[in-house]
């Protein structure tokens, strides 16, 4: 996944200001066939550091029925979604979107 390393490279930059990345692999919903070992090595690989669940069918709905991946949601610090972007961003897309929330 071509956002894994911008969204690692943001926690890095930004986590001290409050930036919390958390992400959740579709896997388990689009029917994949990779297992845990997979996904571990996927992430060891990319040195993400920041925590990283499986979507369930109920936040997929509770965020608007996500259908298209990647989808990643800005959320303020009052819990108030701020920014959604569909498909691949680079990465001064997504800093210039998250700056102003910090």
């Amino acid at each position: 996944m071509q956002t894994t390393p911008h969204l690692v490279s943001l926690q890095e930059k930004f986590g001290a200001r409050g930036l919390i990345v958390i992400g959740l692999n579709a896997d388990h919903i689009l029917d994949l066939d990779y297992t845990d070992a997979d996904r571990k090595t996927y992430l060891e690989s990319n040195k993400v550091k920041f925590p990283v669940g499986h979507l369930t069918t109920e936040v997929q709905s509770a965020y608007g029925g996500v259908q298209l991946f990647p989808t990643l949601f800005l959320i303020d610090r009052e819990g108030i979604i701020r920014g959604h972007f569909v498909n691949y961003q680079d990465q001064a897309t997504l800093e210039n979107a998250i700056k102003p929330l910090l």
